[in-house]
């Protein structure tokens, strides 16, 4: 079993100790994090009905997200590898090496920010309109010619998480 696989197992067991013994092991190599997702629930559950729901969830309903730090827009993305039971969207396609992880295919995230940061009191703000647009191979990150901030059509190793 990999040390990937490991700390899945122990996550989904819920056993917290040894999935923080299997992350320190990982150490500052750890560029990427899994996060798993459940089908949702109803809206008026309470949270035992929602942490019994989570419980009782086979792995084979869970859904799964790659995270991954973008210097590019300053801010985490994520790559969703497996919708959970009842979900829909796009996957893609991961060759599961945490070290160099490969995706396919692109990913395009737009998004819109204050521009200068700075938000009325109101919550209006003067937006800029963001585009990020990458292909993560072999754990490098190019850039495509279309994106908005300063790393465009430049190829960069993927980071540490921040």
């Amino acid at each position: 079993m990999s040390i990937d696989e490991e700390l899945r197992a122990a996550e989904h067991a819920g056993d917290d100790e040894k999935a923080d013994r299997i992350r320190s092991r990982l150490g500052p190599r750890m560029r990427l994090e899994r996060f798993k997702s459940y089908p949702p629930g109803p809206q008026d559950e309470t949270e035992a009905q929602r942490n019994a729901r989570i419980a009782a969830t086979p792995e084979a309903d869970l859904g799964e997200s790659i995270w991954f730090w973008c210097q590019g827009c300053e801010t985490h993305h994520s790559y969703r590898i497996r919708n959970a039971k009842g979900e829909s969207g796009p996957i893609w396609a991961w060759n599961g090496d945490m070290d160099k992880p490969s995706f396919t295919p692109s990913l395009l995230i737009r998004s819109v920010r204050p521009r200068d940061g700075k938000v009325n009191p109101d919550g209006s703000f003067d937006p800029v309109d963001l585009r990020c647009h990458l292909l993560l191979t072999n754990g490098q990150i190019n850039y495509c010619g279309d994106c908005t901030h300063g790393l465009k059509g430049q190829v960069v190793s993927l980071p540490e998480l921040s």
